[in-house]
């Protein structure tokens, strides 16, 4: 899985939501380093402009989806809110600061 953003990062954090609506931190990508933690491995790519999260020994248990979320800054200036699209529990698909990047 990829996430990308239009300027360079401090930090991507990678997050899974299981099917009940739990989300658990998987791990956070530094820029221009590769982080592994259990089954996840993250990679930085294009100079901090983008993460890939890899699993491995895929299990019935890691059904869910997986989002990524950033701490970038662009000129001083915090981010645009990412918007998420519409679910049971984020109806209005409101600005949660998690950016979704599919199941």
């Amino acid at each position: 899985m990829a996430c990308a953003y239009s300027s360079a990062f401090q930090t991507f954090q990678w997050y899974r939501q299981a099917p009940s609506g739990e989300i658990t931190h998987l791990l956070s990508v530094p820029a221009n380093r590769n982080v592994t933690a259990g089954l996840f491995t993250g990679e930085s790519l294009e100079g901090g402009k983008k993460t890939t999260l890899h699993l491995v020994e895929l299990r019935l248990a890691d059904s869910g989806r997986y989002l990524c979320a950033t701490d970038a800054q662009r000129h001083g200036q915090s981010p645009a809110p990412l918007k998420n699209p519409p679910s049971p529990d984020n109806p209005g698909g409101r600005d949660t600061g998690i950016a979704w990047q599919g199941q």
